[in-house]
Formats: structure tokens, sequence, C-alpha cells
């Protein structure tokens, strides 16, 4: 450290680890700067990687996060993190204590200037003789509010005391959001930063102030200075200048503030009926649904004894550490183990269980498939299914605290025996169970279970009611039950979506059924599927159908569908690496940012594999860098799998998909390959440089398109041409394949060092070009038409 830094006040600031957090810390920062102190600014690399570059007279330090298994490094941040995460984040920040305590021993800052979401800060920087003062980057009225509800004052001077803060998921096992609050408070000094104008919170700042027992000094809005690329008005500026001074409204909730459709509605219809001019930044997170990748486990990913093969379990995460197995069938012989997985350690183990038993003497329920299973706080509550063709109706809880099975006696109205129905979770106490089968017809029913008092509910829901159906999917999103699909009266295979509403008892909403016909790229009908819950959007995977209309043969799918919960609309996941081979009757748990495929069923084979879906930045993607890059197709129809249905040896597209393990579609990437003679694109350009109708067998004409674009310079080729282009370059790769026993696409498909030739063949639309591209494209294009 040089002298000119030594005589400065050396301070250093440590926000929360949000982007609403961090740029009020960064900008009190390059203000302090300003006024002989010298600045250190802590957090993750994930957030420091956006900033860096930009603020030189501020030295920033990296706070190494341990890496949980939901949570990688490039995780550690709340931007586009999904909700359900940011309990998880939290507790590596809190895990990261130590880490944070040898910065502050290796820097020896005079002052620390934290959030208060971190208490331990204070206290590990106290444990130094270090003073700590608290920055509260919001305004003073929440933090006013939030004081009040944790009872640190008595006043009553407070107005929307009747409000309550929800939503916040700050909370671990150890700490409370009051907690955290209490203890930052006690451990820094008596004064306090707030951004904020007296002019404006007055009233807020006076009471905070008593609340906190601090002196609170005003720093004001603190707003980011444009850049000089920024300095340019733009569109909304210009509106702006238009306005009268303090007549518009702006409208944000932050990075961590997840509003659900009817919100948004509510207050869209609150901003229209005000009449008042406003700017609403609102986020859709899209992004999170950004390219997977699936990755076959490897021995490396889990230590213990793996659960066998089998389909028609059940797999659910229990307490946020243990996803439990239980049940299914095997070869024709129902299971009744249970295999656990500890999420912290990575370990597969049964666990020792006991309790009540079964008529045969066994503790816990007996052997069965295609039962229901919920979790809620350490219990999993299980209920019907079958062994062999008899349905059950029998109802389990497992305690995973004692490993100990009970048989619960229910009361009220009590559901039949069934199979094939679907449950879900609302809240921490109850449970909503739909449909099934139970052995003679299809059900429409809908029971509600209060898990404290064990009593069973069948609700009285009017208006009209989703056909009956088993086999379909039951999630709970928010304040409605989702479900999806199954198998329906008289043997159809169904794709419809319908919405229950009236579930949440301080709604005071009438029991209701709506069916919901969502824009996007629906996912075909189907049954045997799974749906999860991965933050922002629901996750559909595989299931079963059939042909079409009359046919004997069930398909299978290996498909991901995102229905996406803040757009309201159904999307293909893009994948990347080899998917799994498609199956039904499996399951799909949600493990952090991360999914664990096990099991299913494919008409012939009952699988054990396990395999990961993780965001492409995942550190296991990585494992696979050099394997081909194939994407799941965009079309519903080409991810199919049938194992039933043959088909002919002699075809050469068939062909290509055997040497190339490509189980449905051409190629992995979804390619259609057509004739020259089906392009119309490709034919109305040939007819337009030939001057006349093209010929029957066409081989003139598209002589001349090939001439035509062998003798063009880039800069010459049209924007209209391109997609012709490309498509013919996608043609004579595949025919110079099959000319030549498939060595060059498969160089291709696998990517391996020391090929780079057809790199443009797995690009599906022209659109997806870039202009740096297309000198490219021409060139491989020119070398093929000339071989």
């Amino acid at each position: 450290m040089d002298t000119a830094t030594q005589s400065r006040i050396r301070v250093l600031m440590f926000p929360w680890l949000a982007y609403s957090h961090i740029h009020p810390f960064l900008e009190l920062a390059k203000k302090l700067s300003k006024r002989n102190f010298y600045i250190y600014l802590c957090s993750t690399p994930a957030n420091l990687a956006c900033i860096k570059e930009k603020e030189p007279s501020v030295e920033f330090v990296e706070l190494h996060l341990p890496s949980l298994p939901e949570l990688p490094p490039h995780s550690h941040t709340t931007k586009g993190l999904p909700r359900h995460l940011l309990s998880s984040l939290m507790k590596a920040l809190d895990m990261s204590c130590r880490s944070f305590s040898e910065i502050l021993a290796a820097l020896k800052p005079d002052l620390l200037i934290s959030d208060f979401l971190q208490p331990w800060a204070p206290a590990k920087a106290l444990s130094l003789n270090i003073p700590t003062v608290l920055f509260m980057v919001s305004a003073a009225m929440p933090y006013s509010i939030l004081l009040d509800l944790v009872k640190i004052s008595g006043s009553t001077a407070l107005p929307l005391r009747s409000n309550h803060v929800h939503g916040c998921n700050y909370e671990n096992d150890d700490l409370t959001l009051q907690d955290r609050i209490l203890q930052s408070l006690e451990g820094s000094c008596n004064l306090m930063l707030i951004k904020t104008l007296r002019e404006l919170e007055g009233k807020y700042v006076g009471e905070l102030s008593v609340q906190a027992m601090k002196k609170i000094v005003l720093v004001g809005p603190l707003v980011q200075e444009p850049s000089e690329e920024e300095n340019e008005k733009t569109e909304i500026i210009e509106w702006l200048d238009k306005k009268d001074p303090c007549s518009v409204l702006f409208v944000s909730f932050g990075s961590e503030c997840y509003l659900s459709r009817e919100d948004r509605e509510e207050l869209a219809h609150g901003l229209q009926l005000s009449n008042v001019s406003f700017i609403w930044v609102t986020r859709y997170f899209i992004a999170r649904a950004n390219m997977h990748c699936w990755i076959q486990a490897s021995p490396s990913d889990f230590s213990g004894t793996l659960p066998q093969p089998r389909s028609g379990h059940t797999a659910v995460v229990v307490g946020k550490s243990k996803l439990v197995v239980f049940g299914g069938l095997a070869d024709k012989k129902f299971l009744s183990d249970i295999t656990v997985y500890d999420l912290e350690n990575k370990i597969w183990f049964k666990p020792e269980c006991s309790g009540s038993g079964s008529d045969d003497g066994q503790v816990g329920p007996s052997a069965r498939a295609f039962h229901v299973a919920v979790s809620i706080d350490c219990n999993m509550f299980i209920f019907g299914g079958r062994i062999s063709n008899k349905r059950l109706g029998d109802f389990w809880v497992l305690d995973t605290e004692i490993w100990q099975w009970s048989e619960l006696t229910s009361l009220g109205d009590l559901p039949s025996p069934r199979d094939f129905a679907a449950a879900s979770s609302i809240g921490d106490r109850k449970i909503v169970m739909h449909g099934g089968w139970d052995g003679k017809k299809w059900l429409s029913d809908t029971y509600v279970l209060d898990t404290m008092s064990l009593e069973w509910t069948e609700l009285a829901v009017t208006g009209t009611l989703p056909p009956p159906r088993c086999g379909h999917t039951a999630t709970m999103v928010e304040k409605r039950l989702l479900v999806y699909g199954g198998r329906g009266g008289g043997g159809p295979i169904m794709g419809d979506l319908w919405a229950l509403k009236g579930l949440i008892e301080e709604e005071n909403e009438t029991p209701g059924w709506t069916q919901l016909k969502l824009p996007g790229q629906a996912p075909s009908p189907r049954c045997g599927h799974t749906i999860t819950s991965g933050g922002h959007y629901l996750l559909l995977f595989g299931g079963h159908g059939t042909g079409g209309w009359l046919s004997r043969y069930d398909i299978y799918y290996n498909d991901c569908i995102v229905l996406d919960r803040v757009s309201a609309q159904w999307r293909r996941l893009p994948t990347s690496g080899n998917p799994p081979p498609a199956r039904a009757y499996h399951s799909m748990t949600c493990v952090g940012s991360r999914y664990l495929l096990f099991g299913g069923f494919d008409g012939k084979s009952t699988y054990g594999d396990l395999w990961w879906l993780v965001p492409e930045g995942d550190p296991i993607a990585k494992r696979f860098t050099a394997s081909p890059l194939e994407v799941i197709p965009q079309n519903k129809d080409d991810s199919v799998h049938s194992h039933k249905e043959s088909q002919s040896e002699g075809s050469a597209i068939l062909e290509l998909q055997k040497r190339l393990e490509i189980s449905a579609s051409f190629s992995s990437s979804g390619l259609q390959i057509v004739d020259e003679l089906e392009d119309r694109e490709f034919l109305e350009l040939a007819s337009g440089l030939i001057g006349e109708k093209v010929s029957n067998n066409g081989q003139k004409e598209i002589q001349a398109v090939r001439d035509h674009w062998r003798k063009s310079a880039p800069g010459s080729v049209k924007l209209k041409e391109l997609g012709p282009l490309l498509r013919d370059y996608q043609r004579l790769i595949t025919r110079h394949y099959l000319a030549n026993g498939g060595a060059d696409l498969i160089s291709t498909e696998s990517r391996f060092p020391g090929k780079d030739s057809h790199r443009f063949y797995h690009i599906k639309s022209a659109s997806k070009l870039r202009m740096d591209d297309i000198p490219k494209l021409l060139e491989e294009y020119k070398q093929l038409s000339s071989d």
C-alpha cells in the first residue's frame, strides 16, 4: 500500500448481492473517494465482473462464496436468480463469513459500511476494533415499517400499519429476517446512512431514528451519472422532457420482488385509473429458460447405493436437503423400498425405517406404483397407487427426521382407492389431489387434505369441470392448481391445461375450473409426463401419447417444454448434449438450479439411469465441452421416439440416423432437409435468375443458382438469398456425407479438435446468422458446390 493510500481514511463497503444494493454503494463510494477516502468494495466475482472496469476510483475485492450443489459460482448474484434460490444464496453468503474475516484482517480498514442482511459482518469487524456504519439503500419508509413489524418500537405514528411485508426469502435455518435486522443494528455504531431526501420523507426519517435509536444521515438519491455513451437523448428522455415537473410516476420493484400475474394486472389497472403518466420498469425472466445441457450422471457425481431401475415411482425433495425415492415397478415387480439422496453430501443411502407396518408384516406401506407423494416440512405423505390389479386407498406419512412410518387414519370425505392420481402441496399445511383411475372409471374429483387435522374435504366446484383423467400432472402455482394432460374417459390422451381457483382460504374465492389456452409452442397430448417447478417457469418433460387416430402404438417423448409463468406462454427449452432416451412414468426433480431425471419406462425397457439437466454455465456442463452440440428440435413432433412402430430399413434418412445414433429426427439439431424442388424460395430465386418458370427436373435452374453463388462476393448476396443459401449448404453437406461414409459430418457432430468445417450446419434459420458469418458461409458453400 503506498503512502498516499495510507494517509487517507480507508473504508470497506459490503453491500448485499443485488444490483439494487450494489449500485447505491458504488455511487456513494465514488463520492467518498473524492473526499480523501480510499474505498474498497467487496462482492462476489459474478457481481464485480460487470462493474470492475468502469470505476478506477474504487478498489474491488472479490468474496468467494462456497459452491452449493444448487448454486454454482455464476449464480452468486440475485441477477436472474429464481426466487426459490434466494435462501440458498443467503446461506452461501452466511457460510462465507470466515472468508470475509480474512479480508478484514488483510485490509485493516478504518471503517466498514455494511448492508443489514449480513449481521455477522459488523460482529467480525468489531472483533478487530473496526466500527461499522449501516447503509440502507432503500427509502426510509420501508425500513421504518420493517422495524415496526419486528417490534423494535411501540410507536403508533406510522400509517400503513395493517400492511405486511411478504415474499422475502432471506431466511435460513439459523437466521430469520428479524434476527438479521436486530443483530445488524446492535453490532453497528450509532450512525445510519439512508438513501433519501428529507423533503421526501421527513416524517419517516424521524420515526426511523427513534425506532433504530441511531442518528440518521441522509446521502441523497445517489443517481448514477450517465456515461458519455448515454448522453444522447433516448426516446424515454424526450418523452419526459415534454412532461411537467413532478407529473410522472416511476414504478419499479427491484430484482428480488416477483409479482404474480394477478398482482401486475391489478397494479396496471390502478395506474390506468389514476390518470397519471408513469414509467414502469418490469422484468421478464426469459433468460432463465436459456440453453440447458443434458449430461448423464457419472460415478463421480454420487457415492453410496443408487436406486434400482423402476418406473411409476415417486421422488420428492423433503426438507430442502433430501431427495426421497419410494416405490415403483420393475420387471413386473412392485417395490416398497426407500432410497434417499443427501443433497449436501451427494450420497445415496437406504435408511432403516421404523414404525407401523402393512398386513404382510413389513415396516411402512406395502409395495406399490403409480401412487402420489407430497412433502411438507420434514414429512413425506403417500396416498393410493396400486399393486398388481388392486387399487389402494391407504394413507401414510414418513417422518424423515427419525425415519419413522405411520399409517394415518383420516376423517371427512375419504377419497376412493385409486392410482395415477396427481397431487400437490398448498403452502405448508394442506395437500390437494385430483383425478385418477379406480379400476372401473376415470375420475374428476378434487380432494383437499389438512395434514394437521387429517381431514379430507371433497371440493365442491361450480361450473365446467375438466374431463375425467389419470396419468396427468397437478402443480400448485401461487393461488391456482394447474392440471395438464393425462388419459381420459374412453382412452384418448389429452393435451389440455386447466386452472383451479378457490384453494386458498384467505382469498374467499368460490372454487372453479378454467381451461387455459395459452400461446406458444404447446406440448403434444401426453400422459405419464412430469412437470417440475423451476422458479419462473414450469418444465414439462417426457411422457407418452399415441401415434395418431386409431393408432395401436404408443409414442414416447424426450422433449422439454417450458410454461413461462411471467409471459404465460409455452416455449421449447433449447438443450445441448445427447438427450436421455424417451420415456414416461419417470421422476424429474428440481435440485437448486439443476434437474435430476431418474427411471421411467419406454414401452419395452425400464430405466435406472440418472441424468442432469443443467444451465449452460453450470460446472457440470463443462464435462462435455467436446461433445456434439445436439439441440432438441423445436418442432414438437421431431423429438418423438417410437419404440413399437417398424420403419423402412432402406431409407437414406434412417441410415443417416443410425450412423449418427440419432433417435428420431434427421439431425439432432432438428433440421428438415428438403429437396431443391420442394424449396419454394430456392425455386423463386432460380426462376428469377433464368427468367422463366422452373422445369420439371429443374437441374438446369438448380445449377444456375449454384453458379450464381459461386461467383458472388459476400457483399453482393442479398438478404432474401440467405435462407435458400443456408438450406442448399445443408443439402450439399448431407449428400456429401451419404456419399462418403459419414466421416465429415461425424466430425462436425462431435466437434473434435482439428475439424473446423461445416460450422453452420446446425443453424436452423438464416435469421440466426450474423453479418460476419456470411463471408465464411459463402466460402464453405463454394468449396462444397465445387466438390
